[in-house]
C-alpha cells in the first residue's frame, strides 16, 4: 500500500510550496543527498565485489572438481 502512495510525494511537495511552505535548510540538504545518490547510482556501473570474490558473504567457496579414473 505504501508503494502505491509513494508516487504522490512530488505532488504533496508541490502543493506544500504552493500553499506557502518555505523550504528550510534540512529540505535542501535532504534533496541534495537524494540527487547525489541518484547520480552516484547512475555513475557507478561496477559492482563493489565480484560474486566469486574471496570472503564474499553468502557465497560458498568454489572447490575444484577432481576427476577420478
Amino acid at each position: 500500500m505504501s508503494s502505491l502512495l509513494s508516487c504522490l510525494y512530488p505532488l504533496i511537495a508541490i502543493a506544500a510550496v504552493l500553499l506557502g511552505e518555505v523550504p528550510q535548510r534540512h529540505h535542501w540538504i535532504g534533496g541534495g543527498l537524494a540527487l547525489a545518490g541518484v547520480a552516484l547510482a547512475q555513475w557507478w556501473s561496477q559492482p563493489l565485489r565480484s560474486p566469486g570474490a574471496k570472503g564474499a558473504k553468502g557465497m560458498a567457496p568454489v572447490r575444484p572438481s577432481v576427476s577420478r579414473p
